[in-house]
């Protein structure tokens, strides 16, 4: 029997799900990853894989993996650190086959599959993958809250947040986000310290995106310039791993996208126009599946060439 366990693990929450000879067996959830004060990572992804563990093993024992796919944001990159988590999979698991990465490869799996293309994964961060086919690849993104991710849920979530705290004190904002920030987080005054107390700032903060979303969608102007500008940033970095993969002009290659964010209509749409301005030729097309759809292909698939090294692949036959 072949079984395929692949982990799709981003900042607001972890996803498990188990096949078994290419049939659903299992799907879980987890706390999303809030690396805080780690050094490298590997405290924070070990507690997720002992959470992994505990939750296949509410249902019934899994014969021998076959494959497990752990497919991380903030994976770290350096390869003594991913040898240290996939140390850390073979002692927990002991998979035959292990395949260690960030959650990007899987977000593009997911969306075009293994497909030459272009993939923007937008959620809590933002990072996008171009792959020309022939195993060169390049991405732009990522950098987190303090350096980039351009146009994510958080960064629409924080500037949402400033202008309900301007409007709160007093200040030239937004009211519509004010009401919205109070229904969804209570007294705006107490916000700051909330935030500061929480476990997971950057999905609290990211999660008052869609009520930014609303704002914009009901007529607020602040909300849409913050969504606007946001559009403008996540098409300008697909624009930009797209026609570094494909150089040539008038390239008609597939791109999509990854993430709930670009679930919401307002966003999508502004979204989808700036891409088509920028890349008139390229075939846009909603993803085909999640980024957990897309670990799962990964752990299926014979040839991981057109990834060239983003993925680690770890033979554990000896065990």
């Amino acid at each position: 029997m072949s079984v395929i366990v692949a982990v799709d693990g981003g900042q607001s929450q972890c996803r498990i799900a188990v096949e078994a000879d290419g049939r659903p067996a299992g799907r879980y959830t987890a706390a999303g990853l809030y690396y805080g004060g780690d050094d490298d990572g590997l405290p924070t992804i070990a507690r997720l894989l002992a959470d992994v563990g505990a939750l296949l093993a509410r249902d019934q024992p899994l014969p021998r993996i076959t494959t497990f796919v752990l497919a991380l944001s903030g994976m770290p990159s350096r390869p003594e650190r991913r040898a240290q988590v996939a140390a850390e999979v073979t002692a927990r698991f002991r998979p035959r086959r292990q395949l260690i990465t960030s959650d990007l490869p899987a977000a593009y799996a997911g969306a075009i599959g293994l497909a030459p293309g272009a993939v923007l994964s937008v959620g809590s961060g933002t990072i996008a993958l171009g792959a020309d086919g022939h195993g060169r690849v390049n991405e732009t993104g990522g950098g987190g809250g303090l350096l980039g991710d351009d146009g994510s849920a958080y960064w629409i979530g924080l500037r949402g947040l400033r202008q309900a705290w301007r409007t709160h004190t007093g200040r030239t904002g937004s009211g519509a986000l004010l009401e919205r920030a109070t229904v969804q987080y209570g007294p705006v005054s107490g916000l700051p310290s909330r935030l500061r107390g929480s476990q997971n700032p950057v999905s609290d903060v990211a999660s008052f995106a869609p009520a930014v979303a609303e704002a914009a969608a009901a007529g607020d102007r602040a909300a849409a310039r913050i969504l606007s500008e946001a559009a403008d940033d996540l098409a300008d970095m697909l624009n930009c791993v797209f026609t570094a993969a494909f150089p040539s002009p008038g390239h008609a290659g597939r791109v999509s996208w990854s993430g709930r964010l670009l679930r919401l209509p307002a966003l999508q749409e502004l979204f989808a126009a700036a891409v088509r301005e920028r890349l008139p030729s390229a075939d846009l097309q909603p993803p085909e599946g999640t980024g957990l759809d897309g670990a799962l292909r990964l752990g299926a698939a014979a040839d991981l060439t057109l990834f060239g090294d983003e993925i680690d692949v770890i033979e554990n036959d000896a065990i």
